[in-house]
């Protein structure tokens, strides 16, 4: 259940990441936004599942015994290692297509609304899902595994 958690909180940060990525080309000048740039958003959704799962399997690499002071650093260092390289080639790689289709608008659009998602995106896993994955880790010493509270056997008793 906490895993469910962690991918509709990894969800967020995507979606968050595309449709924010709209703003900025609105910020930046390009006001009209095509059918091209509405698939971007259902694109980086996609690089952030991955991202999701790449965080958690460090997570769970570090195994159960291991305390979690000690877990959160090495799941950062192979999670946010992995998720950099990955982010920093689809970014320039959509960075370079959109400075060679000057001559296509529409795709010049994606390209530019695909990097920066990607970089928003990128920034989101780094500084808000490892903390929301840190305070995922310590609810479920807690028993809060859920959204809601678990009741235990002891806890519905009316003394």
């Amino acid at each position: 259940a906490t895993q469910i958690m962690l991918v509709a909180q990894g969800s967020a940060v995507s979606g968050l990441a595309g449709f924010s990525s709209f703003g900025w080309m609105y910020y930046v000048g390009l006001e009209k936004i095509n059918v091209l740039c509405i698939c971007a958003v259902f694109l980086v959704a996609a690089v952030g599942v991955d991202c999701t799962f790449i965080f958690v399997s460090a997570m769970k690499a570090a195994g159960p015994d291991t305390k979690l002071a000690d877990a959160v650093p090495m799941a950062m260092s192979e999670g946010a290692s992995a998720i950099t390289l990955t982010s920093l080639t689809s970014v320039c790689a959509f960075a370079v297509a959109a400075a060679t289709s000057g001559a296509q608008p529409a795709f010049l659009k994606f390209n530019l609304v695909m990097a920066v998602a990607l970089t928003l995106n990128f920034l989101g896993f780094i500084f808000f899902f490892a903390g929301w994955q840190v305070h995922n880790e310590h609810r479920i010493p807690d028993g809060k595994c859920t959204p809601h509270r678990i009741r235990r056997a002891h806890d519905r008793s009316p003394y």
